[in-house]
């Protein structure tokens, strides 16, 4: 059995404007573990691919996926994209295409 490791460097550019668990330490935070680790050896480390409109729509309404892309916020700002704790800055659309497609880098080779 193989263990993928699939992450982007844009990836870590997804950043809350405060103290949230969803920051780009926790990404290296599992690398670190993982290189720690005795399963580090065994890690296959690849690069998401983002998921093409097209595929999200299968699961998610073109309206919602619209308001997603519309909520995006100019380069040094940050936005709610509901009344919960999901923040949005400019590179967390990208971001979350890529982690969306993450799933795809790792299809096919042993899963």
């Amino acid at each position: 059995m193989s263990l993928f490791f699939v992450s982007h460097e844009t990836c870590r550019l997804h950043r809350a404007p405060s103290s949230h668990p969803e920051c780009p330490e926790r990404l290296q935070a599992i690398e670190q573990a993982l290189d720690a680790s005795p399963l580090g050896r065994r890690v296959i480390r690849l690069e998401a691919r983002p998921v093409t409109r097209e595929q999200l729509e299968r699961v998610h309404a073109p309206e919602y996926l619209d308001l997603v892309e519309a909520s995006v916020p100019p380069p040094g700002q940050w936005d709610m994209l509901d009344t919960g704790d999901t923040y949005l800055c400019e590179h967390s659309l990208e971001a979350a295409r890529l982690a969306a497609g993450a799933g795809g880098a790792a299809g096919g080779r042993g899963v």
